[in-house]
């Protein structure tokens, strides 16, 4: 009898529930499609895939009120049919009743934990992918619409854009881009990494962007031509025909949020956290510091007492220039990330310029500063050099003496060797490394690395204990919702389904709320998983309270 009472019951709750998780499913996914619709991003193709890569995102959110409102129906049918009273009349239990629903739960839990934690990451990889197949007509059209486009720590604006045919014998020895785009009237900012606000502006007359696909990542190259920019440093206006801006990776917007990771790449990440972009940003951010304070403390004792008296002897790392530049400074030290240059009484800072043994420019300068630019690579550090209040001297010049106010020597290189040990270490051996820097740059970088991992793991954390809850809040509030169908039969179904539908909600709220604490590291991680299950807690007690009272009734 148990047996054919439990196939009855679970038919029924199959049915409902596929008709329900259906409508809601399809529902949901053409709602998330309204966005792009709107903005003419996607085509009517591009559309319905959009919507069947989105289906089993939304499948796990509808599954558990769509199981609510099945087991809502099934047994308060069976309660106004008179079958659970005649059920219990024949010596069956609420306990066997509820049976054919802890069964079916638990088969939703694993199916959403399995869907979330491997399903849904891989369709809404496969989504993020279709949309940025079609970037181009994303891009132009942002483009056309005045606004603003963002990448990284580049910003881009333009007055037109069009998609440009590629010429293959554009790029002979080099990979060639799959899409490349022409702006005219085109301007580029980039963005300080630490303050938010424009380090550096470029205008140029017409820019092309190239986009290129490699190992399944996007990245894009931008080439301003008659571009002119702002000196970062000196506030002069310089023009050159071409200003090139090296390959820069587009991340996808879904494929590094652990919101939006698999598990086996959530616990990879965990345990490899430089696998993740943003932790990537911060080690760079660390290297250059490290490579920065590195060089500048070893040019200041280079200065003071190098192995030639004081004598420092740079290089132009521009190979057709073939210049050595030999400086001395009586007073040198090290104050802001940068190397302060100071004359003496007797003495002035001093740089003798020329190819091989010959000298063909001297200055001589009242002060100076040393500046320290680490390449994104960290192979090899750049260095340039501030003269103020110059005497110089060359005989190859019609007025062999002459004073300036400003001298500007760039491009220079010292030794690379200060740089390579460092570039091999991971993040969490680089942070061994800085701590033993005295660097106040070193140390604040060191700490900003440290915390985004530890922010990352938070997260991550989070996002497994959020999947796992979520999903074990499918079974409680199927057993919510049988349990109230059979003691609040008197009531209509929709009634009964809110008071299902409610704790559920307030169930969905805690574990964000819950999440949300662990990733803000205002609750420590137990705390914050506390707070999380706290609403599987909460509706297991409420569904013992009204197993109680029904089952005195």
């Amino acid at each position: 009898m148990p047996l054919t009472l439990y196939r009855y019951i679970l038919r029924d709750l199959l049915k409902l529930l596929l008709l329900a998780t259906g409508a809601l499913v399809v529902l949901l996914s053409i709602g998330s499609t309204l966005k792009p619709i709107s903005e003419g991003l996607l085509g009517p193709w591009q559309l319905i895939k959009v919507i069947g890569y989105t289906m089993p995102v939304m499948l796990v959110i509808a599954l558990p009120f769509a199981a609510a409102f099945a087991v809502t129906l099934v047994f308060f049918r069976l309660s106004q049919d008179n079958e659970i009273a005649a059920c219990s009349a024949s010596g069956i239990s609420y306990r066997s009743l509820c049976l054919p629903m802890v069964v079916l739960g638990a088969v939703l839990t694993l199916t959403m934990f399995y869907l979330s934690n491997w399903i849904v990451p891989y369709y809404l990889e496969q989504a993020t992918q279709l949309v940025e197949r079609d970037f181009t007509r994303m891009f132009i059209r942002k483009i056309q619409r005045r606004e603003t486009i963002r990448w990284g720590d580049m910003v881009i604006y333009a007055d037109n854009a069009s998609e440009r045919r590629i010429d293959p014998a554009a790029y002979p020895n080099s990979i060639r881009p799959y899409r490349s785009i022409a702006l005219q009237g085109a301007a580029v900012g980039k963005l300080s990494k630490h303050t938010g606000n424009l380090s550096a502006h470029y205008t140029g007359q017409t820019a092309v962007i190239d986009l290129y696909r490699y190992n399944n990542r996007l990245y894009a190259t931008v080439m301003l031509s008659n571009a002119t920019f702002k000196h970062p440093r000196s506030g002069t206006l310089v023009s050159v025909k071409r200003q090139a801006f090296g390959a820069q990776e587009l991340p996808l917007p879904l494929q590094y949020d652990p919101k939006f990771m698999s598990l086996p790449n959530l616990q990879r990440t965990a345990r490899e956290p430089d696998l993740h972009p943003d932790v990537m940003e911060y080690r760079r951010d660390l290297l250059k510091a490290m490579i920065t304070a590195r060089t500048l403390r070893h040019l200041e004792q280079q200065l003071r007492n190098g192995e030639a008296g004081g004598l420092l002897r740079l290089e132009d790392q521009r190979e057709q220039q073939g210049m050595s530049y030999h400086v001395r400074a009586p007073i040198c030290q090290v104050r802001e990330n940068r190397l302060q240059l100071q004359a003496s009484q007797d003495h002035p800072v001093l740089v003798r310029v020329g190819r091989g043994l010959s000298i063909q420019q001297r200055l001589e300068a009242q002060r100076g500063r040393v500046d320290i630019t680490v390449n994104p690579q960290g192979d090899e550090p750049r260095i340039d050099i501030t003269l103020e209040d110059v005497r110089v001297i060359d005989q190859a010049l019609p007025t062999p003496e002459s004073r300036v106010g400003q001298v500007y020597l760039t491009l220079l290189r010292y030794d690379r060797k200060i740089a390579d040990p460092l570039n091999d270490l991971k993040s969490l051996e680089l942070r061994d490394r800085a701590a033993e820097s005295t660097d106040a740059a070193v140390t604040a970088r060191a700490k900003a690395l440290v915390r985004r991992i530890n922010d990352l793991r938070r997260e991550i954390i989070s996002r497994v204990h959020e999947r796992g809850a979520t999903a074990t809040s499918c079974m409680m509030v199927m057993l919510l919702a049988g349990l109230l169908a059979m003691l609040l039969r008197r009531q209509g179904p929709l009634m009964i389904f809110f008071w299902c539908f409610l704790p559920a909600i307030v169930n969905m709220v805690i574990i964000n709320s819950g999440q949300n604490l662990i990733d803000s590291g205002t609750f420590n991680l137990l705390g914050g998983m506390a707070v999380t299950w706290s609403g599987i807690v909460l509706m297991g007690v409420m569904g013992a309270l009204v197993y109680r009272r029904l089952s005195r009734n």
